[in-house]
């Protein structure tokens, strides 16, 4: 992972998730660029990029979905448990 920080591109690239052949890019936090005037500079965005290759990024999305159905299960069970109390 590669963590860019803030950096700035043409307004094609303001799309929050780019697959490419070998990277993956996540962009947020999009604003429009101004100029010293104060003008909106055309077809300049910035945003915040994090570049993965893609394996990493398998690898993150795996763990991510681990993580979420151990976090669903903990959910259910209270619920069930909380249908019992009420029942």
């Amino acid at each position: 992972m590669r963590n860019m920080g803030r950096v700035q591109g043409h307004k094609s690239h303001a799309v929050p998730l780019t697959v490419d052949k070998d990277t993956v890019y996540i962009r947020s936090d999009f604003t429009n660029v101004l100029g010293e005037d104060g003008e909106q500079v055309d077809e300049l965005i910035e945003y915040s990029e994090i570049q993965y290759d893609k394996d990493e990024f398998i690898e993150k999305m795996v763990s991510e979905n681990d993580e979420l159905k151990i976090q669903l299960d903990s959910t259910n069970a209270a619920l069930m448990e909380f249908m019992m109390m009420m029942g």
